[in-house]
């Protein structure tokens, strides 16, 4: 019983700290300090776990890939890598319902906090030529944005989960893409396939013709993207044993497929980018967020310091005898949290620790988690103090009831198709 109390006191602490806006690296920490005191390990006891946990090869490796997600993308905002990818794009689509339907799309890549404001005004403009309301361009920055997240391996919130788990995330995407297909189709037919291009818009476009060289500048510009997730896409589906090398050297290899390929993505970037008084150093380093490391470490110490509990097994085995169906709890947990907490980094680094005995005891594993990490992602989505919401509200003016207003088929639609893939391959 006081480890159940514990657990819910430092659930409930973590949530709080967070809305405060402390840290979640500085929340979890607090959070596994108060598991670690109801769990009767004593001082010595936390220590030895908070240090097993900071020193694990995974968090290691998860601090590395955090920190080199940041530098990629500011690297590319810097050096102007992004905008001269825009540019290109909307020269070559020559469509505005394309172009406002990929821009902030491309901004997602990014992952800068609240980053979706940074799309707002080429959304804002393009909007006015499709003749869209206030509303409708706030709900495509928003969606065309996270749509994607679903199946985007270089999210944080995805390695997260994928490396918690200990499950391969391209198999988490294999179930999760018809979320993304849902998401975005149900966006772009409900807001801009209907809308009208305006007469003038249409004549320019008619007499513009895309030249070779806008191809040229659009594939250099996303280099760093794309080079980057082919290479860790390969490096990891690659049998290095069967190269030659030895088992050992093949697994560290895997390991650091995604290290490997951001720093090759990085290094392009540098090197296309434009040329600034700035050091590199300085332009690498600005990059590099402490608070996003802080929470990948915090998370990791809290999954330790849960799985020392052992009232967890039995706490799981009693919510199955009351009758409670496995996938409602780990849709009710997962959401409530990342509703509260307007961060799916929040939702899954609290519940999947706690979740991780339910997980064992399936023998499909990987369909609970992907209802997981929809449930988290849409309540951290639609929760009002979600930032990239609330800076794009504040840019459009527009309310956040206009907002839910056109979220009501796109998210209740995106649910269902979770629903849906769990029911056909649990």
């Amino acid at each position: 019983m006081t480890q159940i109390i514990g657990i819910l006191l430092a659930f409930s602490l973590i949530i709080i700290l967070v809305n405060k806006k402390v840290s979640l690296g500085y929340a979890l920490i607090v959070g596994s300090i108060i598991v670690g005191i109801f769990s009767g390990l004593g001082f010595l006891g936390i220590s030895k776990t908070f240090f097993s946990a900071i020193i694990d090869p995974v968090t290691i490796r998860l601090v590395v890939v955090l920190a080199l997600i940041g530098v990629l993308g500011s690297t590319m905002q810097k050096l102007n890598v992004l905008n001269r990818l825009v540019s290109s794009l909307n020269k070559l689509l020559k469509s505005p319902k394309l172009t406002i339907s990929v821009i902030p799309s491309i901004m997602g890549t990014l992952l800068v906090t609240g980053g979706a404001v940074m799309a707002a005004p080429l959304v804002d403009e393009i909007g006015e030529d499709l003749n869209l309301s206030k509303s409708k361009k706030a709900a495509i920055n928003l969606i065309f944005r996270h749509g994607w997240y679903f199946i985007y391996p270089l999210m944080p919130t995805f390695i997260l989960m994928a490396e918690t788990a200990s499950i391969n995330k391209f198999d988490i995407i294999k179930l999760q893409w018809p979320l993304t297909l849902a998401m975005i189709v149900s966006g772009y037919l409900l807001w801009i396939h209907p809308a009208k291009i305006k007469d003038n818009i249409k004549d320019k476009l008619t007499k513009e013709k895309a030249s070779k060289a806008d191809i040229r500048q659009l594939i250099i510009s996303s280099s760093p993207l794309w080079v980057s997730l082919s290479l860790a896409l390969i490096l990891e589906q690659v049998n290095f044993v069967t190269l030659g090398l030895s088992a050992g050297a093949a697994k560290l290899l895997t390991q650091m497929a995604f290290p490997i390929a951001l720093c090759l993505g990085i290094l392009i970037a540098l090197v296309i980018g434009d040329k600034t008084e700035k050091s590199i150093t300085q332009t690498i380093l600005k990059g590099i967020s402490p608070s996003i490391i802080l929470s990948g470490i915090g998370i990791m110490i809290f999954k330790a310091m849960v799985g020392k509990l052992t009232v967890l097994n039995d706490l799981v085995i009693h919510f199955l005898d009351t009758g409670i169906p496995l996938f409602v709890i780990f849709i009710t947990l997962p959401w409530l949290t990342g509703f509260l907490s307007a961060s799916a980094t929040s939702a899954i680094g609290i519940t999947l620790p706690l979740l991780l005995p339910a997980l064992a005891l399936s023998p499909n594993p990987i369909p609970l988690v992907m209802l997981m990490y929809c449930s988290a992602f849409i309540g951290y989505l639609i929760s009002p103090l979600h930032l990239c919401q609330v800076l794009t509200l504040e840019y459009f003016k527009v309310k956040i009831s206009e907002l839910y207003k056109e979220y009501i088929i796109v998210i209740p639609l995106t649910f269902v198709v979770s629903l849906v893939v769990y029911f056909l391959v649990r």
